[in-house]
This record gives structure tokens, sequence and C-alpha cells, in this order.
């Protein structure tokens, strides 16, 4: 069984949180993780690596990224030269991949994350996009 690498240090997290709160770790009732994380306003691992995603997707829109990220991701309407509803919102290309370590990249990852953030989001500018995703 294959586990991503993000899974193992959010099953380490999981485990120093339990310790901290004297929780349950390795029983059949083993206490979730989940709430005591949200207790002290602690984001998981996953939602750190969604933000830190959606953050550096939204500066190579904005165009603030070293020309060596300038071809990192594309919009969905220079790939095709039909207009769509999709390529109008501007949503990013989502590459066709086969297997899950495809899946795993952060070309795919930020940008099926992208194309599910709110309009407005997209739009602002980089201090109040970062302040205003905390919240979505």
């Amino acid at each position: 069984m294959h586990i991503k690498p993000i899974n193992k240090v959010q099953t380490k997290q999981n485990h120093s949180i339990r310790l901290i709160f004297f929780a349950r770790t390795f029983d059949e009732q083993t206490d979730g993780a989940l709430p005591l994380l949200n207790l002290l306003d602690v984001p998981t691992v996953n939602n750190i690596y969604k933000f830190q995603a959606l953050k550096f997707t939204h500066l190579w829109h904005k165009g603030l990224l070293p020309s060596l990220f300038q071809d990192f991701f594309q919009y969905a309407g220079n790939v095709h030269e039909y207009d769509t509803r999709y390529a109008s919102r501007k949503n990013l290309y989502i590459s066709k991949v086969r297997t899950n370590s495809g899946k795993q990249t952060i070309t795919y990852t930020a940008a099926v994350l992208w194309d599910n953030l709110p309009i407005h989001l997209e739009k602002l500018n980089v201090f109040k996009f970062s302040k205003q995703l905390k919240h979505y």
C-alpha cells in the first residue's frame, strides 16, 4: 500500500496532538485529533499544503513569480481555440494524468484547488488573498 508522504506527516501531527491532550492513541476507541486541533486553532498538514499551493498559484496568476515559473500553469482558454464557460472563468488547464503519482504533483493539485476557488478570491491582491483564504 502506497501512502503519500503528506499523510505520514499528518499521522505524526495527529499523534502529537493526542499526546499533548493525554488522549487515547492506540486503542479501539482512539480519540479523534481534529477536534483537538480545532480547539487550539491549528490547521492540519493537508490544509497547510492546500493553503500554500493556492498562494503559489495566486502569485502565478498575478504574474509575481520569477520567470522560471512562467510556464508552470496555463489557462484553459489558452489550450483551446473555442470559448467555453470553463475557459472564460480563467480556470487553469488540468492536464490528464493516469496515475496517482500524477495526481500528487503540484501542478495538478494546485489547478484543481484553484478551479474550485470562488472568483472573488482570485481577484484580490496578494495580502488580502492570504487573509481571505484562511477564512475560506
